[in-house]
């Protein structure tokens, strides 16, 4: 069973990064101003407040991937902004709506593998150069599923490690997705 959560984070992460190449080469500096007061708005499908600015998933991108096997059933979030930034999210054990902890806080005796929250941002001039963080603690919360949506909220602290442990904190996330 071990073989196959590892196989599975694996997908998952190598899904993750295909789809993050897309980027956007219209970024401007004014968009990166740190502004720790910044709002979230509720106009994407998922969205958070990243270091006070605001990420905002586009519609077409985002979505829940929801894979049920004998053995288990995981969700990965997946979303990319018009900036060419991208999160995903994954919970390797998913049981319908409640709480996930996310990162080491998420590693227990009967479940070694965590759930892990990555947040990317993509170079435009140098696509192999883009920065990525992942999440050393925090919660996803799937308030409801239905109709083959799901809503919810998350929040999580990142740590960057090429970086010398540059740090991101996610706050007021919340998502409305389609479950495909």
């Amino acid at each position: 069973m071990r073989n196959r959560k590892s196989l599975l984070l694996v997908l998952t992460l190598s899904f993750f990064f295909v789809s993050c190449e897309e980027t956007t080469e219209n970024k401007t500096e004014e968009t990166k101003t740190e502004n720790p007061t910044a709002e979230v708005s509720s106009d994407g499908p998922i969205t958070a407040n990243v270091n006070g600015n605001l990420f905002s998933g586009f519609d077409m991108v985002s979505s829940i991937q929801k894979l049920e096997t004998e053995l288990f059933t995981s969700l990965t979030f997946l979303a990319t902004s018009m900036d060419g930034e991208a999160l995903t999210m994954s919970i390797l054990n998913y049981s319908g709506v409640g709480k996930y902890m996310l990162g080491s806080e998420a590693v227990t005796v009967e479940n070694s593998t965590p759930n892990i929250a990555v947040f990317v941002r993509s170079n435009s001039e140098d696509p192999a150069n883009s920065e990525s963080w992942s999440a050393i603690k925090g919660e996803v919360v799937i308030t409801e599923e239905k109709n083959g949506k799901m809503k919810g909220t998350f929040n999580f602290i990142t740590k960057n490690g090429n970086k010398g442990g540059d740090v991101l904190t996610v706050t007021d996330g919340k998502f409305d997705l389609k479950v495909k």
